[in-house]
Parts: C-alpha cells; sequence; structure tokens
C-alpha cells in the first residue's frame, strides 16, 4: 500500500483561504497558529503531501491521516501554510481527499483504520 494523499490543490493554482482557516506562518513573531481573519486568495506555491502514519510517529496511534497543505509566501516573505481540510476543500469547489486503500495485511497492523473524520487526522486545533 503506498501510504501518500495527493492535494486536489496544485502548486500554481489560486486558492481561497475561508475566514477562520488556522494557519501557520513561518515567522517567527508569530509562533503557533493563528486565525484568518479574513477570506483570502492566495497563488499556492507548493504543496506538502499528506499520507497515513503506517509507524507511529505522531504519537496518535498507527493509521493516523497526516493531511496535505498548501505553502504560499506571506508578508514579510515568510511561507504561510494551510492543511487541506474538508471545509477548505469545500471553499474551492475540489474534491474531497482520496485516502489510500489499505490491503488486508496493513488494516491489520493499523491501531486505527485511516478515516478522514476528526480524531483521525493530524488536523489542527484552535489555539486557545
Amino acid at each position: 500500500m503506498s501510504n501518500a494523499i495527493s492535494s486536489p490543490i496544485l502548486p500554481g493554482e489560486r486558492a481561497v483561504i475561508p475566514a477562520g482557516t488556522l494557519l501557520r506562518s513561518m515567522n517567527p513573531r508569530h509562533e503557533g497558529l493563528q486565525v484568518a481573519a479574513r477570506r483570502r486568495t492566495v497563488v499556492v506555491d507548493h504543496v506538502l503531501r499528506g499520507w497515513v502514519d503506517l509507524w507511529g510517529d505522531h504519537g496518535a496511534g498507527r493509521g493516523l491521516v497526516v493531511l496535505p497543505s498548501i505553502r504560499w509566501p506571506g508578508s514579510g516573505g515568510y511561507w504561510q501554510e494551510a492543511q487541506l481540510t474538508a471545509e477548505l476543500l469545500a471553499a474551492n469547489g475540489a474534491p474531497a481527499l482520496v485516502l489510500p486503500v489499505a490491503d488486508p495485511h496493513t488494516l491489520a497492523g493499523l491501531d486505527v483504520e485511516p478515516s478522514g473524520e476528526d480524531g483521525y487526522t493530524n488536523r489542527w486545533l484552535r489555539p486557545a
């Protein structure tokens, strides 16, 4: 089983980032997650591929879905990043993520069956 999850939004495409989307910035003055205050349209520079964690590297068990994300240059030239959540995909008219199909041998070694549902992904949580 290939554990890769491709992005339906590709580099060079315009992507709508809805208000309320959680963003991560590489700007050292903006540590942690930020909430997008307004809707914006960005040009995607590159995509970080998602995957199904087959090794338990994320501490949430083998089978966790690591969501793909998109990056674009933000203010000051620092990268900004957003995960491809169901809400972001819907705002862009993009299809839902296609999870890899696990064979019975692979599934037997996982702690949870891969799913896009909350609690089965590494989806960022809103800062307190």
